[in-house]
């Protein structure tokens, strides 16, 4: 079993808690040099809500390719209301646009399909 992650801090922790996943540094950037139907599961956590359309598009089209089962995406579901517009107001511009765009349809041209989704918090879900 292995663990991709850009966030060093999160490898760590994920390290300690689960000694016997291989876990390794990985950039987005580089999901084309995967192999295609590499991984069982796909799952990422929070963050395409912070990428340029143009580079999320890329990122859900190459996590399509390189699942060979599903893929799994927490994030954002809706507004989350002043504290989350204000937080991600301080991280960059990519939040109103993601939150505005058509989800399945954003999936869909990436070779997605929504097979189900629910809401985990008032403004976060998978």
């Amino acid at each position: 079993m292995s663990g991709l992650d850009f966030a060093d801090k999160l490898l760590k922790r994920a390290r300690r808690r689960f000694p016997q996943v291989d876990f390794r540094h990985f950039d987005l950037l580089h999901l084309d040099r995967i192999e295609a139907d590499r991984y069982d599961l796909v799952s990422m956590g929070y963050f395409l809500h912070g990428l340029s359309p143009d580079f999320r598009r890329y990122v859900l089209r190459e996590s399509a390719r390189i699942a060979r089962a599903q893929a799994l995406i927490f994030d954002y579901c809706c507004d989350g209301g002043l504290f989350v517009r204000f937080i991600e107001r301080i991280e960059g511009p990519n939040y109103p646009t993601f939150i505005a765009a058509d989800r399945g349809q954003e999936f869909r041209r990436a070779a997605l399909r929504i097979d189900r989704e629910e809401r985990v918090s008032d403004f976060g879900g998978y």
